[in-house]
C-alpha cells in the first residue's frame, strides 16, 4: 500500500471512529430538556403573558395545541436519548414541535430554540460526520454575526461596559477608567469573538479556537451568573451548550482532517449523495430541507441591519442597538392590567398619568426569558395586552424605535397613541397576527 493509499485508509477510519463515538446529538437532545425545563413557563399557556403568533391562523387554532411544543419537543429529546436506530424520528418530532411552538408564540424563538430546529434537522437527515461538516460553518458564523452586532456605538457605550467592569472590578479599577477609556477597551469582546469565528473556518486553527472558545463561554458564565450580572438562567445553560458544542465540532482530537475540510463546503452547497454505509439513499428531499436552512441561517443575518431578518435569529446576541417598543399605559385603565404587569410599571416622573410597562423586567418574572428583542413583536404584545383585557382605546400609546445606528447610535423614533394608531402601524408588518 502506498503512502498515499495510507494516508486516505488512515483519514478513511478516523472519520469512521468519529461516527461511531459522535455523541453530540444525544448531548444537544438532553442540554434541550434542561433548557425546556429552565424555561417552561414559556411553552406551557399563559393567562397573562398574552402570545403573539405569527399569522391570524394559528392564533385561531384550540388551546390544546398550545401543549404540543413542549410535549412533542421533550418527547422527541427523550427518543434521542433512549438507545434507539430511529434517532431521526425523534429530531423530526423536535423539530416540527418546535416550528409549531414559533408559530403558535413568537417569544418562543429563543436563539438555542432556533438554533435547535435547525439542529434537529440536520441531525434527523444526515450522518455524523456529514452533520459535522454541515453544522461547522453554521456555528461559526454564530460568532461571526454576534461579533458584528457588537462593533457599534450602543454596545461599546453600555453593554459592552458592563462586561467590562466585572473584571475591572475584581482588580479594583472600575471607577479609575473614564468612560471613553473604557468604551474603547469594550472593543475587545466584539473583535475576539469575530477572530475566534474566522479561526473556526480554518481547519488548521479550527481546534485551537474551539478551545478558547470553550474559555470564551466560560468566562461569560463568570460574567453573567447570579454572582455578578445576573442573567437569566436559559442565557447561562446555552453557554454551557455552546461548550458541549466547541468540543465535538471544533475541539475534538481526530476530527480536523484535511479531507475532512475539502467536503467542507461540498456538503453544505451540493446535492445529498447517496449514504453507502446503510446500503440505501438518504432522504434527498429530507437532506435538501436541512441544507437549505442552513444556508439560510448562514446567509439571512447578514440583512438584519436592512430589517429583513430578526434580531435575534441573526445572532444580535448582547447586542444593544435592536429595535424596541416602549409601552406606556393611562392610570385610568390600571385595574385593567394584570397582576403581574402593574407590579413592573415605571414611576410617573413627570406626574401626567402615564407609566412605562417594562416588558423585559415583566417577562424575566413571569416567563424565566428575557423578551424578544423586535420591535414588532413588542408592538404586538401591547396590542393583544390592551384588546384581551379591554383597555380603553386612548389608555394606550407606545414609541416605536428603529435599530440604532452603527456609528451613532440614533434612531428613528413613531409615536403611537391609542389602539386604532398601533393597528394601523402592525399592518407594516409581515409577522404578525392580523
Amino acid at each position: 500500500m502506498t503512502d498515499h493509499n495510507t494516508l486516505a485508509f488512515d483519514e478513511t477510519v478516523a472519520q469512521e471512529k468519529v461516527a461511531q463515538q459522535w455523541s453530540f446529538p444525544r448531548w444537544w437532545a438532553a442540554m434541550l430538556c434542561v433548557l425546556l425545563a429552565a424555561t417552561y413557563r414559556l411553552w406551557i399557556p399563559n393567562s397573562e403573558f398574552p402570545p403573539v403568533a405569527m399569522f391570524r391562523w394559528a392564533a385561531a387554532l384550540p388551546d390544546w395545541c398550545s401543549w404540543i411544543p413542549l410535549t412533542g419537543t421533550v418527547a422527541g429529546a427523550l427518543w434521542v436519548i433512549a438507545p434507539s436506530r430511529s434517532a431521526s424520528s425523534g429530531w423530526w418530532l423536535v423539530a416540527l414541535s418546535l416550528s409549531l411552538g414559533f408559530v403558535l408564540d413568537q417569544h418562543r424563538l429563543q436563539p438555542w430554540a432556533y438554533q435547535s430546529l435547525i439542529y434537529g434537522c440536520v441531525f434527523a437527515t444526515m450522518r455524523p460526520v456529514r452533520a459535522r461538516q454541515i453544522l461547522i460553518p453554521l456555528a461559526a458564523s454564530v460568532y461571526i454575526y454576534s461579533a458584528a452586532g457588537k462593533l457599534d456605538y450602543q454596545f461599546v457605550h453600555s453593554v459592552g461596559q458592563d462586561f467590562l467592569n466585572v473584571p475591572l472590578g475584581w482588580l479594583g479599577l472600575q471607577d479609575s477608567i473614564s468612560p471613553e477609556t473604557k468604551a474603547t477597551l469594550a472593543h475587545v469582546f466584539p473583535i475576539t469573538e469575530l477572530v475566534l469565528g474566522v479561526m473556526l473556518l480554518v481547519r488548521k486553527t479550527r481546534c485551537l479556537a474551539g478551545y478558547m472558545v470553550i474559555g470564551l463561554h466560560a468566562s461569560l458564565i463568570v460574567m453573567l451568573g447570579p454572582w455578578s450580572l445576573n442573567h437569566s438562567h436559559g442565557v447561562l445553560l446555552w453557554n454551557v451548550l455552546l461548550i458541549v458544542q466547541a468540543w465535538f465540532l471544533f475541539a475534538q482530537p481526530g476530527t480536523n482532517s484535511k479531507r475532512d475540510n475539502r467536503l467542507l463546503y461540498r456538503r453544505l452547497f451540493g446535492l445529498p449523495p447517496r449514504d453507502k454505509a446503510a446500503g440505501r439513499p438518504l432522504s434527498r428531499m429530507g437532506c435538501l430541507i436541512s441544507q437549505v436552512l442552513v444556508v439560510i441561517a448562514i446567509v439571512m443575518p447578514a440583512t438584519e441591519r436592512a430589517g429583513l431578518w430578526d434580531h435575534w435569529t441573526s445572532w444580535a446576541l448582547y447586542s444593544p442597538h435592536s429595535s424596541r417598543t416602549s409601552v406606556e399605559f393611562h392610570r385610568s385603565c390600571f385595574d385593567e392590567l394584570p397582576d403581574s404587569a402593574r407590579k413592573h410599571l415605571k414611576e410617573d416622573a413627570d406626574d401626567d398619568g402615564w407609566q412605562e410597562l417594562a416588558l423585559d423586567d415583566w417577562s424575566l418574572e413571569e416567563l424565566s426569558v428575557p423578551v424578544y428583542p423586535q420591535a414588532r413583536y413588542q408592538l404586538a404584545l401591547a396590542y393583544e395586552l390592551a384588546t384581551l383585557r379591554d383597555i380603553e382605546k386612548t389608555a394606550i400609546r407606545c414609541k416605536v424605535r428603529s435599530a440604532a445606528n452603527r456609528i451613532s447610535g440614533r434612531r428613528e423614533e413613531q409615536f403611537l397613541l391609542g389602539l386604532k394608531k398601533i393597528d394601523q402601524a402592525l399592518n407594516d408588518y409581515w409577522l404578525v397576527p392580523r
